[in-house]
């Protein structure tokens, strides 16, 4: 084998390079791939405001419209700690014993904690186990305790 003294090293200085290359490749697609997520959850959110919006739009209209059918909506306030379990759509609290379907309709707002202000509507409840339609209640923050 012939090598030449000025040739030694070549290949490790090539695959440091080659290396290096790969990694800010790499780094590039995950800095992509982190923006996207945080655009496609903002986006989220956004059109479900708006679906929100003209839902609360039609439901005004529906009431100049049907004066007589006017009934405000109530809210319903879980203080803090008082779920024992969490999903995505549900809260429970075993400590509760409510009427079947007792708040169907009406209002959850969270009073405190990450997802202080937000409003989830209570399509819903067992004895003891809150249903919200279209939530995220754990997306949201929502947790145990």
């Amino acid at each position: 084998m012939n090598i030449k003294l000025g040739h030694r090293g070549v290949a490790i200085i090539m695959a440091m390079i080659t290396l290096a290359v790969i990694s800010i490749i790499a780094a590039a697609y995950l800095l992509m791939v982190s923006r996207e997520h945080r655009m496609t959850y903002k986006s989220f959110r956004a059109l479900q405001a708006i679906n929100l919006a003209e839902a609360g739009i039609e439901r005004a209209i529906y009431w100049f419209n049907n004066p007589s059918d006017y009934s405000p909506p109530s809210a319903f306030e879980v203080p803090r700690g008082a779920a024992m379990e969490v999903t995505q759509t549900s809260l429970t609290d075993d400590s509760k014993s409510w009427t079947t379907n007792e708040f169907a309709g009406k209002y959850l707002v969270m009073t405190n904690g990450n997802a202080e202000d937000n409003i989830y509507s209570i399509t819903s409840n067992t004895n003891d186990t809150l249903t919200c339609s279209g939530a995220t209640l754990t997306d949201d923050g929502v947790g145990v305790g």
